[in-house]
């Protein structure tokens, strides 16, 4: 176990307890449902019931108003969000749910909008997470990727236009889920125009989860103060700053749950 982590352990409860109890209070009130909401701070906390049965009850009850509050927002702070964490506590055993009984109509109902191609540019990557994710309901899966991707490959190569943001969360999903036959294939005949790296210019961010979580680890050693910290963490996601510090909170309960290594499988959260 390296300096870093033996430094993390070593972290004062009491910061901690105050990290866990502004979610808990935060989801109270939270209106958002997806990764960003309620379904965020529930995936948090049902990380944590793993150590602390007390928390479980929050968390379902924080889940439970997620799916009561779906609306047609289709990003990863939305309903998507909303379905890869149902996907995630189905597959973990947190819950004992039918996804396609709580969330079938909405997967259809992406279904349609990626068919249909009638998605703002920007969720582009947002909906291939998704697709790439969700296993529950597998069919149309490989259609709505394959869809995805090539209009992912129009926006890249027609755009006249900043695209910052969509290959900054393509470099994401690239960094963290290059094994994936169908990505791979679809890089290759891309003939160049979208490439399994990320753009050198934005290399220094998007190097995959593990450098960000040693940024991570290091401000939490070298500053005391929780709102700080906060703030420190918020800018996770590719240096960008993260205004909710809900789903801020909630990613570093799970950091500080898994000190040596984060699960494969919830690497999606750090999206």
């Amino acid at each position: 176990m390296s300096t870093s982590n033996n430094a993390i352990i070593t972290i004062h409860d009491s910061f901690f307890e105050s990290i866990k109890n502004y979610l808990l209070i935060d989801g109270l009130s939270v209106t958002e449902v997806g990764l960003s909401g309620k379904a965020g701070a529930a995936l948090a906390l049902f990380e944590l019931s793993r150590e602390d049965s007390f928390l479980e009850k929050y968390a379902f009850e924080f889940f439970q108003e997620s799916l009561a509050f779906l609306n047609n927002d289709y990003c990863y702070k939305g309903t998507l969000g909303v379905g890869m964490i149902l996907n995630y506590l189905i597959d973990n055993k947190f819950i004992e749910a039918d996804f396609g009984e709580l969330f079938g109509e909405n997967h259809e109902q992406i279904i349609k909008q990626v068919l249909s191609k009638i998605y703002p540019e920007d969720s582009i990557c947002d909906l291939l997470l998704y697709f790439l994710l969700v296993n529950k309901i597998p069919d149309s899966n490989n259609e709505c990727i394959h869809v995805l991707l090539h209009h992912l490959l129009d926006a890249i190569r027609l755009s006249s236009g900043d695209n910052t943001n969509i290959q900054r969360k393509w470099s994401f999903i690239v960094a963290n889920y290059a094994m994936d036959k169908r990505l791979r294939q679809f890089v290759n005949d891309s003939e160049g125009i979208i490439d399994m790296q990320p753009p050198s210019k934005l290399n220094d961010c998007t190097t995959g989860l593990i450098r960000q979580v040693d940024r991570l680890f290091q401000a939490i050693i070298t500053k005391s103060d929780t709102t700080e910290i906060i703030h420190t963490i918020a800018r996770m996601k590719f240096n960008v700053e993260e205004r909710d510090f809900n789903i801020a909170a909630s990613r570093l309960l799970i950091l500080l749950s898994n000190i040596d290594q984060i699960p494969s499988n919830l690497l999606f959260f750090f999206y």
